[in-house]
């Protein structure tokens, strides 16, 4: 029982960990992405300024 609540706490935490940074690094101008707009399908749209 206290095992499982610990193994639960871990988890929610990395989980939150996640998010936290992926909202981070989104407010920081930061895309999911990388910028390599070469082969992506979304190129003309996403990241116009950078990838030209």
């Amino acid at each position: 029982m206290i095992a499982t609540i610990i193994i639960t706490g871990i988890i929610l935490t990395l989980v939150a960990w996640i998010i936290i940074n992926k909202i981070r690094n989104r407010r920081n101008g930061h895309g999911g992405c990388g910028c390599g707009c070469q082969g992506c399908a979304m190129s003309e749209i996403c990241h116009k300024e950078n990838c030209g």
